[in-house]
């Protein structure tokens, strides 16, 4: 089947978008299997990555909005954060995308680490900046470990649902 066409590729991104519910849902559900403090993984957000880095055609800006808009809406983050930091990393990701191919995975894996801790840092001083509530540092910082930790796992998830083992070469058309 041509990954160009357009059944595909909304297939394709059908399914980026049942993931993401599913998750939202694992979220909103009032259970908490782990007694004490524990923070979870931003499990969309490293989907999204990993799925930018593999297949960027597959998850545009105008989906990327829509999907973190929805989380901030349903788990009541300021509204639009998520989804501009998002659209700024998804748009850096893209135009780094010819210095991630030949990256090996623990490379890869750390280059990501780096730029969720600037995205967090970003997000943390608009939240200053507009004087929301904010979780603290802390929190902040430990969820953020957590979800660098579940990178292997997302990529896991990209490969088996999205048959994207390895990051795809660019063609002459994407440049």
């Amino acid at each position: 089947m041509d990954r160009t066409a357009f059944w595909y590729v909304a297939f394709q991104q059908s399914k980026f978008v049942l993931l993401s519910l599913v998750v939202f849902y694992l979220f909103l559900l009032p259970v908490d299997f782990v007694p004490g403090r524990f923070y979870p993984p931003n499990f969309v957000l490293v989907l999204a990555i990993a799925l930018v880095i593999r297949l960027p055609r597959l998850l545009p800006v105008w989906l990327v909005f829509v999907v973190f808009l929805l989380q901030d809406i349903l788990l009541y983050h300021p509204l639009g954060l998520s989804s501009l930091t998002m659209i700024l990393v998804t748009l850096y990701l893209k135009t780094m995308r010819m210095s991630t191919q030949g990256m090996n995975f623990g490379t890869e894996w750390g280059f990501v680490g780096i730029v969720l801790i600037l995205a967090t840092i970003f997000r943390e001083m608009l939240l200053i900046v507009i004087f929301a509530d904010r979780n603290p540092i802390f929190g902040t910082f430990a969820e953020l470990a957590v979800t660098i930790l579940y990178y292997p796992v997302a990529v896991l998830c990209i490969s088996l649902l999205f048959k994207a083992a390895i990051v795809e070469k660019q063609k002459a058309d994407d440049a």
